[in-house]
């Protein structure tokens, strides 16, 4: 009976002490979740790239017209010597903080995919698809038609410090092949080379801070001319690598935005300038 008496006020106290950790370590009223579901997400408190998938209505014709708008009201700025546009790709910059107009202004997506890339050295599939020997295809402006073939786009991407400030390298290559036997995607040798033959020269462009590049089909090569016959027009690589089979009423478009952790310097004056590209050899 006397040690019951004398742990008694003790096992009281513990239990109050209990129940202040308990209500101290309780979420906080309004507090932020991170499984909420919704697309926004911390990001990474470092540099690199991140990558945004957009999946749009496949509307050319809508699409086409709503470019046109923000480059003629100077938020959206076309990449004029793209080696790419040979190939039906198109790419634009814009600041990130307009990312939403654009998105609205395409129809906005039902899937949005994020991907936090980092620094990337090594050159990085960002889209694959193989087509059938029988699928007549755009290359460089020509009908072309072959073997079954596997078409490949890859990118890299960094981040780097200069005298104006930070600065970002986003480098593309694009490439065909011969799929292999079992239909998965072949690889590329010990020394990062690309199996197969490339498209096209290597395209470089530098980014600047708060700078975002869009990359997508050209939507004017999808509209039917206006005169004569009604014919499709021919897909082009990048109808084939942006174009899921599956959702022939959707296409998709990537958007990669360069990161700064605080370490890296600040520009002096934010440039809204377009993106400097540089043509180079595979």
């Amino acid at each position: 009976m006397h040690r019951s008496l004398t742990h008694a006020p003790i096992a009281r106290l513990l239990c109050v002490l209990i129940s202040c950790i308990i209500v101290a370590c309780a979420p906080k009223k309004g507090a932020a979740s991170h499984a909420t579901g919704t697309i926004e997400t911390e990001r990474p408190v470092a540099s690199g790239v991140e990558g945004m998938r957009w999946v749009v209505k496949d509307e050319p014709k809508e699409i086409d017209k709503a470019l046109a708008a923000l480059q003629a009201d100077g938020s959206l700025h076309a990449s004029t010597s793209d080696p790419f546009i040979t190939l039906g790709f198109r790419a634009y910059t814009m600041q990130e903080a307009q990312l939403g107009a654009l998105l609205t202004a395409l129809g906005g997506t039902p899937a949005l995919e994020r991907v936090w890339f980092g620094q990337v050295t090594r050159w990085t599939d960002v889209a694959s698809n193989a087509i059938a020997a029988d699928r007549l295809i755009s290359l460089h402006g020509r009908a072309s038609a072959g073997e079954a073939r596997l078409f490949r786009l890859e990118f890299r991407g960094w981040t780097f410090p200069t005298l104006d400030g930070s600065a970002s390298a986003i480098e593309f290559r694009a490439s065909v092949d011969s799929p292999t036997l079992s239909g998965l995607p072949t690889r590329t040798d010990a020394s990062g080379a690309p199996r197969g033959t490339m498209l096209a020269n290597r395209w470089r462009l530098e980014l600047a801070r708060n700078d975002a590049l869009i990359v997508l089909a050209d939507p004017a090569l999808a509209l039917t001319p206006d005169t004569g016959p009604e014919v499709a027009p021919l897909p082009t690589v990048a109808d084939v690598l942006l174009r899921n089979p599956s959702f022939p009423t959707r296409r998709e478009i990537f958007v990669f935005i360069p990161r700064f952790a605080d370490t890296l310097p600040q520009p002096l004056v934010e440039s809204s300038a377009p993106a400097r590209e540089s043509d180079s050899k595979p």
